[in-house]
């Protein structure tokens, strides 16, 4: 069901695809690939190596790539970012940037996930 497109990894808002009007994909906690982001994290943590084919390390960067390259935190339009709530807005994502952070083995790469958080 996700998308792996440009190296990112999302999964559609509303599955199956509604006709409601809704952004296609968001990019919170709940319904993004920032709480997805997790999901790797948590199964990596349980020492789970492979989801369908791909290891979960790479699928975890693969959400949090998503996330960098989605627009976030500017508002594109009306609908995409909204709030700087916790749950669905830029608070969450920021906590899971930094979490990404902390965990990433990469120091490039932890240091772009940091100036992210901060933004």
């Amino acid at each position: 069901m996700g998308w792996l497109d440009d190296h990112g990894f999302v999964v559609p808002h509303t599955l199956p695809y509604s006709q409601r009007e809704v952004e296609p994909v968001t990019y919170s906690w709940c319904h993004g690939p920032t709480g997805t982001s997790q999901l790797f994290a948590a199964l990596a943590f349980a020492s789970v190596e492979q989801v369908g084919g791909f290891e979960v390390g790479a699928l975890r960067q693969r959400c949090l790539h998503s996330v960098l390259t989605s627009g976030l935190p500017r508002r594109l339009r009306p609908g995409f970012r909204d709030n700087d709530g916790r749950r669905c807005g830029t608070a969450g994502v920021g906590d899971v940037l930094l979490d990404a952070a902390q965990d990433c083995p990469d120091q490039a790469q932890g240091e772009l996930l940091l100036q992210a958080a901060q933004t």
